[in-house]
């Protein structure tokens, strides 16, 4: 029996495109990877994410020739973001494969490109989806959220009444911040750890945070810990702290791994049930519990299963 073979068209981030592709390759698949981002330069990234036409006047006859170089067999394509493609770009990767799903987990406000993907991409594709709520209901695309792995080895005892891990972007370090400066929980049961991904990104984060740089230089580090080490603080909290983009409905990787294992989740995302609103130095966030309900609606095997 010929192996089936899948292309996934998506960003590198963290463990979430390993899940994926350990996923699909548990089912029978051939796994062919295409970074959704081409390249992982500071500089190129920026001209990306904020001049994203001249992006594509410098570099499309480039992403055309990496597309080109692709085979067209393949029985099912994945395509998650396409941030470093234009629409041109996909149309010619649907040609690759005979079933094509597109999802997101970015927003139209966020990101302006989707909301013309959404339009000229709906109709042809076997299934087109997103983690935000509010692009679901106005798009009339699936909502479906982020997924997220058991801990393989959770603690066996509660370390950290609260913890934060993540990257810094927003107002992340207000909030963290403002929750420290609160003073109702005792520092030393509290984790955090705010991530850029390089010497470039931490010093602009830097310059975007001078008012509280104190802070800054204390919480914020240079690159990623490694999974196993967040697991490992995530399993031995009581709380895990939790703040969305402000542009973006939907549910962080954070949150849903937290609310998957069993975690309660403090938040500044509104868009979950069994919510308690709490004040926190004049800000409301949600303090959230974890329903069974949500501990398998959170599993790779129901993300994938439109695919």
């Amino acid at each position: 029996m010929t192996q089936r073979k899948l292309l996934i068209v998506a960003p590198d981030v963290f463990s979430i495109l390993n899940s994926v592709v350990s996923f699909f390759e548990s089912r029978g698949f051939d796994v062919v990877f295409l970074d959704d981002r081409n390249s992982q330069g500071f500089i190129r990234n920026v001209i990306l994410r904020f001049l994203r036409s001249f992006y594509f006047a410098l570099f499309s006859r480039e992403i055309d020739s990496r597309i080109e170089k692709i085979a067209d067999d393949f029985d099912k394509i994945v395509i998650i973001n396409g941030e470093g493609y234009d629409i041109h770009h996909l149309l010619e990767i649907l040609k690759k494969g005979e079933q094509v799903s597109f999802y997101t987990w970015d927003s139209v406000n966020n990101k302006k490109y989707l909301k013309h993907f959404f339009e000229v991409l709906g109709d042809k594709m076997h299934f087109i989806g997103t983690f935000d709520k509010i692009d679901s209901e106005k798009f009339n695309i699936c909502y479906k959220p982020l997924f997220s792995a058991k801990i393989d080895k959770p603690a066996s005892s509660t370390r950290y009444q609260y913890s934060f891990i993540g990257t810094m972007h927003s107002e992340r370090l207000k909030f963290i911040y403002d929750f420290l400066r609160d003073g109702k929980q005792d520092s030393t049961q509290v984790y955090v750890a705010l991530y850029c991904k390089n010497i470039a990104t931490y010093l602009f984060h830097m310059m975007m945070n001078l008012g509280y740089l104190r802070a800054y230089v204390s919480l914020v580090k240079i690159g990623f810990l490694p999974l196993s080490d967040f697991e490992k603080i995530m399993s031995a909290s009581e709380i895990v702290l939790d703040y969305s983009h402000p542009k973006q409905a939907g549910l962080t990787h954070r949150c849903v791994t937290a609310l998957r294992n069993g975690k309660k989740v403090l938040t500044n995302n509104p868009n979950l049930a069994n919510s308690k609103t709490v004040d926190l130095n004049g800000r409301e966030y949600f303090l959230i519990t974890p329903t069974e309900t949500e501990k398998a609606e959170f599993s790779i095997e129901n993300w994938a299963s439109k695919f």
